[in-house]
């Protein structure tokens, strides 16, 4: 599976940097998870030269991080980590509002 579509790419250089924005106006491009993982990655942001992206990361916390595409290529008991190929756009304050409501409203 691709990690990283050249939809996706296109998107992260049109959105650029977010980090100044409201919740309401970050754009989360992608969704990457590992089926023995329990954190999931919100990729807000990526940096083509760096391979590294920004943006929310859902585990024990939800917290602003980064992660890096090299990461994603790793193996983790023979199996890859994956984009969410269902997932579509949507703003920060969206998605936090979707885990919470996960959470039964705890965050």
């Amino acid at each position: 599976m691709e990690l990283l579509t050249v939809k996706e790419l296109h998107l992260f250089r049109k959105f650029g940097c977010q980090e100044w924005k409201p919740l309401k106006e970050v754009k989360v491009i992608a969704k990457y998870f590992h089926p023995y993982s329990s954190r999931t990655r919100y990729a807000t942001e990526f940096d083509a030269k760096t391979g590294l992206f920004f943006g929310l990361v859902d585990g024990i916390a939800v917290e602003w991080g980064s992660f890096s595409l090299q990461e994603f290529k790793q193996l983790i008991r023979w199996i890859p980590f994956e984009r969410d190929r269902y997932f579509e756009v949507c703003t920060a304050e969206e998605v936090l509002n979707r885990i919470s409501k996960e959470r039964g409203g705890f965050m």
